[in-house]
């Protein structure tokens, strides 16, 4: 998928997988006011060659622009093997 976002224009094709995960997203009920829906999706972080992160789910064409703080976060959060992977050794507790 290509998305032109202020003004740059980036390819997740080109760009690198750095994290894979299911995120919740809560989908309005439009005949009854004040509920959701909730259905689990297939998301992605990227880091393009230029070096800037990116959210990405293929099934709802969501691209955005993320800062690299939110992404260690999660992956600190879902996969502490995977964070030690990209982001090297933590002290012991």
């Amino acid at each position: 998928m290509k998305k032109i976002i202020e003004g740059k224009i980036y390819d997740t094709e080109k760009a690198e997988v750095i994290f894979s995960f299911r995120r919740k997203y809560q989908d309005p009920i439009a005949w009854k006011p004040g509920y959701a829906f909730n259905t689990w999706e297939d998301a992605r972080y990227l880091k393009t060659q230029k070096g800037t992160f990116l959210f990405y789910c293929k099934s709802r064409k969501d691209l955005k622009v993320v800062k690299e703080e939110e992404v260690k976060n999660v992956i600190e959060r879902l996969d502490p093997d995977r964070f030690v992977e990209l982001y090297g050794e933590l002290e012991e507790g």
